[in-house]
C-alpha cells in the first residue's frame, strides 16, 4: 500500500493582495520532513511527494488536474495538504486562497472567482476514483470559528457525494477569527510534527508498525490545546481504509521461534506416517508449554502447519509436508502488522524433518 500513497503539500506566504503569512513555508517542511525525509517516521516515497510554494490559482488547478489524469489505477491514496489562508464562500464551500487571490477594497472581501474552491478538488479527484486525505492547515481572515466548522461540516457532505465513505477530512479550527501564525510554523503542523515523531509507545502501540491517521488526530488534539488553544476536526468517511501516515518509532515486531514443544506436537500428530487428530484435553495432558503453544503452529503463510476444527487439531497438507521431509519451513517468523500474515524473519535458518531420523 505505501507505494499507493502520495502527497502534495501546498505553502502560501505571499500574496499579493492579502496579508503575508510567516510560517506557511516552514508548515510545509516540517510535515515532509516528518512524513517523507525521517527514515524513522516516513513511509511516502520522495517521487511521490509534490512540494508547491506561492503557486497561483491555475497552477493548483493545474496540478491537481495532472495529477487526477495520472493514475492508472484506482484507489490511490492522496494526502493534500494546503497552509495558506482560506475563505468561506456561497453555499459554505471552502476557498483557498492562492498568491493571485483578489480583493474586492469596496466590502474588503476575498472575490470567490479568484479562489480555488474545495469543491473544485472534489469534483477532479472523485473522477479517478482517488482516496483524499485533506488535511487544512487555514487561515480564515475575518471568519468567526462556528461559521468555517459549519463550512466543514457541509463540505463533509460534498465529500460523501463525490467518494462515498473513502475520504478523510483533518483540518484545524480555532474559535476566533484568525489562526496563529508564527515565523517557526503554526500550531497545527507542530502538533502532527510531535505526535509523529514521539510514536506510541504504549504497551499496545508498540505492537503497531504505523501510525494512522486516528492516532495522529488524538494526539495532535491533546497536544493542541495544551500549547495554544486551537482545536481540530477529523471526519472520516465510514468506509475510508486504515491508512498508515507514518511509521511508528517504537514498534516492535511480534516474534515466534519453532519450539521443542511445538515440534513435540508435529510428531504426535505425525504419528510415524498415520497422522492423527488430537483433542485439546489430549494436547493439555502433554503439558503446559505444548497445549499453550500448539495454535501458534497454524500462523500463515511462513508457518500453516495445523488445522483446528472445534476442540480437534490436525495436520494440514503443508504440516504433512514438512513431516514428510519435502518441505523445510523458517524457524523465526514475524507479524507484519500490515498484512496481518506471518512471514520469515530475515536471515533466519530453516527447519526440516530428516526421514531418516526420529524427530525427538
Amino acid at each position: 500500500m505505501i507505494d499507493r500513497i502520495y502527497s502534495i503539500f501546498i505553502g502560501i506566504s505571499q500574496y499579493h493582495e492579502m496579508t503575508k503569512l510567516d510560517g506557511t513555508v516552514n508548515d510545509v517542511q516540517r510535515l515532509k520532513k516528518i512524513l517523507v525525509d525521517e527514515k524513522d517516521t516516513a513511509i511516502i516515497l520522495d517521487k511521490n511527494c509534490q512540494i508547491k510554494i506561492n503557486i497561483d490559482s491555475s497552477t493548483l488547478r493545474e496540478i491537481i488536474c495532472d495529477f487526477s489524469l495520472g493514475r492508472t489505477s484506482i484507489n490511490d491514496i492522496l494526502i493534500f495538504y494546503f497552509s495558506g489562508h482560506a475563505t468561506i464562500l456561497s453555499n459554505n464551500d471552502l476557498g483557498l486562497c492562492l498568491v493571485d487571490t483578489r480583493i474586492n477594497h469596496i466590502s474588503d472581501s476575498v472575490v470567490p472567482i479568484s479562489t480555488v474552491r474545495i469543491s473544485e478538488l472534489i469534483d477532479t479527484l472523485a473522477i479517478s476514483k482517488i482516496d483524499p486525505i485533506f488535511v487544512l492547515d487555514c487561515c480564515f481572515s475575518g471568519t468567526a470559528g462556528e461559521t468555517f466548522l459549519q463550512s466543514y461540516s457541509d463540505t463533509r457532505k460534498s465529500f460523501d457525494r463525490s467518494f462515498g465513505s473513502t475520504y478523510a477530512l483533518f483540518c484545524s479550527a480555532m474559535n476566533w477569527e484568525t489562526s496563529l501564525d508564527f515565523f517557526g510554523g503554526g500550531p497545527f503542523s507542530e502538533g502532527i510534527f510531535k505526535v509523529i515523531n514521539q510514536g506510541n509507545n504504549s504497551d499496545t502501540g508498540k505492537r503497531k508498525q504505523y501510525l494512522n491517521l486516528t492516532d495522529v488526530f488524538s494526539g495532535s488534539r491533546k497536544e493542541l490545546e495544551r500549547t495554544s488553544g486551537q482545536k481540530c476536526q477529523l471526519f472520516l468517511g465510514a468506509g475510508f481504509p486504515e491508512v498508515p501516515i507514518a511509521k511508528n518509532k517504537h514498534y516492535q515486531k511480534r516474534k515466534e521461534k519453532l519450539s521443542t514443544a511445538q515440534q513435540k506436537v508435529l510428531n504426535i500428530l505425525f504419528n510415524d506416517g498415520s497422522p492423527r487428530i488430537l483433542t485439546t484435553s489430549d494436547l493439555q495432558a502433554l503439558g503446559s508449554s505444548e497445549h499453550t503453544t500448539y495454535s501458534k503452529l497454524g500462523y500463515a503463510p511462513a508457518w500453516n502447519l495445523i488445522n483446528k476444527r472445534g476442540r480437534q487439531v490436525e495436520l494440514s497438507d503443508r504440516g504433512l509436508e514438512l513431516m514428510q521431509g519435502k518441505i523445510a519451513i523458517p524457524k523465526s517468523i514475524y507479524l507484519n502488522s500490515e498484512t496481518g500474515e506471518w512471514i520469515p524473519e530475515e536471515n533466519t535458518d530453516t527447519f526440516q524433518v530428516d526421514n531418516e531420523q526420529t524427530l525427538l
